[in-house]
């Protein structure tokens, strides 16, 4: 079974902002079961009408062209990839150097995770601060 369920959205920024995306529910199964887990279905519940996903895809195609593969964008990425895996062994053999609250979930979350997750919630600014601190003699 197919619903077709039209959403619209507009900005206040006017008219030409607004855009109608259409939503295909391809079964009624997440409502059936009253379920949010919807990862165990053959087929999306949820897609894109076809006309958005090759809106998408085309998108999708320019910015990996254009911008992520672009040098200018690409080199300074690959130095922050390094940056953050440097840290990531420091932290892994030096834990005590991490922050408390980092510290407080070694013993629940595990070594890996804790330090993944210190990482994770730092600013670009904190981890290269960070990076001169730790590994920067």
């Amino acid at each position: 079974m197919q619903i077709t369920t039209k959403v619209t959205w507009s900005s206040r920024a006017g008219p030409s902002c607004r855009e109608t995306i259409v939503f295909r529910c391809h079964r009624l199964a997440i409502i059936k079961s009253q379920s949010l887990n919807v990862s165990g279905h053959a087929r999306p519940l949820v897609s894109y009408s076809p006309e958005r996903k090759r809106q998408n895809q085309e998108l999708r195609r320019y910015l990996y062209k254009n911008l992520y593969y672009n040098p200018r964008v690409h080199q300074p990425n690959l130095q922050a990839v390094r940056l953050l895996e440097e840290l990531f062994a420091h932290f892994l053999k030096h834990p005590d150097e991490m922050g408390s609250q980092a510290k407080k979930r070694l013993k629940h979350d595990g070594l890996h995770r804790a330090v993944c997750d210190y990482l994770a919630g730092m600013t670009d600014r904190y981890a290269m601060l960070e990076y001169q601190r730790s590994l920067k003699p």
